[in-house]
């Protein structure tokens, strides 16, 4: 195999899983903030967690791979995006609202 192929192929994958651990993370975050004895302290913790792993991880892939790999690890995780988003349904909590 090339080794480009298989640079974009991590870089795909690194996207992939910062972009379920980052969409994880917020989901999680927005399900226990009604129930949060202090709810700025986990959103703002949840928010730190969130952009330093994919600082992080941003910043190893344009370390390793460059432009190519950074283009590759963010549209993998957008894709991630609007899959989670697709996954997890928003729109299922407005039917009282329409009524």
């Amino acid at each position: 195999m090339y080794p480009e192929v298989v640079e974009i192929m991590m870089s795909l994958l690194a996207g992939f899983v910062l972009g379920i651990f980052f969409f994880g993370i917020l989901y999680w975050t927005t399900g226990r903030m009604a129930y949060s004895r202090f709810p700025i302290i986990l959103s703002s913790g949840s928010l730190i967690v969130r952009f330093a792993a994919a600082l992080s991880v941003f910043y190893l892939v344009s370390q390793l791979w460059g432009l190519v790999g950074i283009l590759a690890t963010l549209s993998a995780f957008m894709v991630t995006k609007y899959a989670f988003v697709r996954i997890v349904n928003p729109q299922k909590g407005l039917e009282v609202f329409q009524q």
